[in-house]
């Protein structure tokens, strides 16, 4: 057995420490060099740039996270009070709505303007409301929900904006200005139903850039 005294103890230990750090370093050096871990390494560098591309942009929906969250907060107030007091006993807090009655609006195509949908068909349901059954995220709902024409232009873009800012949505904000030119040139006092609906989304979807061109005029062509 070799003994150490406290001083040549502590020399061998530092150069014990000394081998290691060696050992590690040279070990890191080939595995730097080893080409499959280049490989894994290109890999998820290219993911991560991607995935903070997407998040920095908005890239995912063509939205920007910044353009969400900056828009007015006393439109945004305005909005949640408007959905507490008249939609949240039908399509809840959580947004995910009342099984087979009230579809849900977080994720909802409809909510979104995604697939056949647009965000003039949600400014005509909420003016004049919509009943008979509905397709959502591939779910049949079959309620009936009554317009809220009473509500002004401001207070309607107000709640739209709300709900697709909501729940995990990431869509812009509605304007009153678009509001106001939908009201005036969709004259109709009952609800809509799917089918109408499906057919009114046809119609904007083929005459998109039509209307893109009237609403800077302060026209929208008319959908009834």
């Amino acid at each position: 057995m070799t003994i150490f005294y406290p001083r040549e103890e502590g020399l061998c230990s530092e150069l014990r420490v000394s081998r290691g750090v060696l050992a590690l370093r040279v070990r890191m050096v080939y595995l730097f060099r080893n080409p499959f871990f280049q490989l894994a390494s290109g890999v998820v560098l290219v993911i991560a740039s991607a995935l903070l591309f997407a998040n920095a942009t908005g890239w995912h929906t063509g939205v920007s996270s910044a353009s969400l969250h900056s828009r007015n907060p006393e439109k945004g107030k305005l909005g949640r009070h408007i959905f507490k007091k008249n939609c949240l006993i039908c399509h809840q807090a959580s947004g995910l709505g009342t099984p087979f009655l009230y579809p849900p609006l977080a994720k909802s195509e409809w909510v979104l303007a995604q697939d056949s949908h647009s965000k003039e068909d949600l400014i005509l349901i909420l003016l004049h409301g919509l009943q008979g059954p509905i397709k959502v995220r591939g779910t049949i709902y079959n309620g009936y929900m009554s317009g809220w024409s009473h509500l002004s232009d401001s207070e309607i873009a107000a709640v739209l904006s709300y709900i697709r800012t909501e729940w995990g949505n990431l869509a812009v904000p509605i304007t009153s200005q678009k509001v106001a030119i939908i009201r005036k040139s969709v004259l109709r006092t009952q609800p809509w139903t799917w089918n109408e609906l499906y057919r009114v989304s046809r119609f904007h979807q083929e005459g998109e850039r039509r209307n893109a061109n009237n609403e800077k005029k302060g026209t929208w062509e008319r959908r009834d």
